[in-house]
């Protein structure tokens, strides 16, 4: 049956420099009746690694054994917040690249994909997978931050299904202005962090399954809330 679904796509965790832990962070949003959510936590690229470390995450995952712990713990939250909420988890990544200031949300991932400097190779092993894929927070050089890269970045961007409208408390009226397909989340490291919870969230019509959730994105049947 398709509904309206209340989601946040991009939540992190102790996984990487979110502050709660991944069973922590379901039973929140579970106990909130989200629909849906997808757990993205960070993976960077080999340069990014080495840069000073008050600009990176505290952590991140690193090699195709963390992925594998971590995608393990996710796959079981899965089953746990179905039975005991009837919400939907979506596996994740935040593929990262700070020398360029890229961030790019992949939901659905199913293996792992290493994070390459020139993002747009990894972006073509996502595709594979049949990820969706997000522009994150795609600050433009009016008030140029962390994404910047992104939004200037024609190489890159052509592998983005949509990018984020909202992302936390903040807009992004250019990619509405310029005629992009979009979502927005909270970009969620934990309830007392910055804002929490509060902010942007998207409003889903579909069925309650992650392939049903992912096309409805595509064909934009969402609507932006202001969850508070």
């Amino acid at each position: 049956m398709t509904n309206w679904l209340l989601t946040d796509l991009h939540i992190h965790t102790k996984f990487s420099d979110g502050t709660m832990e991944l069973s922590d962070v379901i039973d929140f949003y579970g106990k909130l009746n989200f629909d849906a959510i997808a757990i993205t936590d960070h993976q960077l690229d080999v340069v990014s690694q080495n840069l000073p470390k008050p600009i990176l995450p505290y952590n991140w995952i690193k090699n195709e054994n963390e992925f594998k712990i971590y995608y393990q713990k996710v796959i079981e939250e899965v089953d746990r917040a179905r039975k005991l909420y009837d919400m939907i988890v979506i596996p994740g990544v935040e593929f990262t690249n700070y020398i360029s200031n890229i961030h790019i949300v992949g939901l659905d991932i199913k293996k792992y994909i290493e994070v390459k400097v020139q993002m747009d190779e990894t972006l073509i092993i996502a595709k594979s997978q049949n990820m969706l894929l997000v522009g994150a927070h795609p600050y433009d050089a009016k008030f140029y931050k962390l994404g910047g890269g992104l939004w200037r970045n024609k190489k890159v961007a052509k592998y983005i299904d949509v990018w984020e409208a909202g992302n936390g408390i903040e807009f992004f009226p250019h990619v509405v202005e310029n005629g992009y397909k979009y979502i927005a989340n909270t970009d969620f490291h934990g309830e007392l962090h910055d804002h929490g919870i509060k902010g942007w969230k998207t409003l889903i019509k579909a069925e309650k399954n992650v392939n049903s959730i992912k096309q409805a994105i595509i064909d934009q049947k969402i609507a932006l809330y202001k969850f508070r």
